[in-house]
């Protein structure tokens, strides 16, 4: 619903309630999804399930942007959200209907009030800091990354399909790093040595 309201987008304002109410509703899918994820991996294989789970967002990565532009370029942007209204609507129908023959594990509310996170909890517990700064560092990274190189293709007089086929090299180069063994290397040599040379590495590609 939310993406078919960039369709109807007429005024800068309609389209910035739109793009806030799909910040809303990814906020909810993505942490749920994740914490699937989470219960369903065995304790020594997360990693690695994590690391498959990022390489079919990566495939997703690589088809959207080309898809989108070539369809910008040919249909307009209408058609673009569309067909991405489109896909939303037929997964939902699939996982409502798989949902009702396998229901998704529950946790128990003394469970859940056990796992809360507050602030102070945060800063008494490095590991959790650090991951949640890193995934703040890369996801504004990203953010910067997806505003500013469309911007710099449309200066160029680039194509759609072109500013597309730029994020499927991306995808295309994280989706290979995510599916092959790198994805271990955590899990046997710890955490933070891959953290700061991922975040490293963002950086240089960023100034380049």
């Amino acid at each position: 619903v939310v993406l078919l309201g960039y369709v109807f987008s007429r005024t800068p304002e309609q389209l910035m309630v739109a793009r806030a109410l799909h910040g809303l509703t990814a906020s909810i899918l993505t942490p749920g999804a994740f914490a699937i994820l989470g219960d369903a991996a065995p304790a020594g294989k997360r990693a690695r399930v994590m690391g498959l789970s990022g390489a079919f967002i990566a495939v997703a990565a690589m088809i959207g942007p080309l898809t989108a532009g070539l369809l910008r370029d040919r249909q307009g942007s209408d058609a673009v959200f569309l067909l991405s209204a489109g896909l939303m609507l037929v997964t939902t129908l699939l996982l409502w209907r798989w949902n009702r023959s396998q229901p998704l594990k529950t946790v128990e509310p003394r469970e859940a009030q056990s796992s809360g996170v507050s602030i102070g909890v945060l800063w008494r517990r490095p590991q959790l800091a650090t991951s949640y700064l890193s995934a703040l560092a890369l996801t504004v990274g990203l953010g910067v990354l997806v505003t500013h190189f469309p911007a710099v293709m449309a200066e160029r007089a680039e194509s759609s399909a072109r500013t597309g086929l730029g994020f499927t090299a991306f995808a295309a180069v994280a989706m290979i790093g995510m599916a092959s063994p790198l994805s271990r290397v955590s899990a046997r040599y710890g955490r933070l040595g891959p953290i700061v040379a991922g975040l490293s590495l963002v950086a240089a590609g960023m100034a380049i």
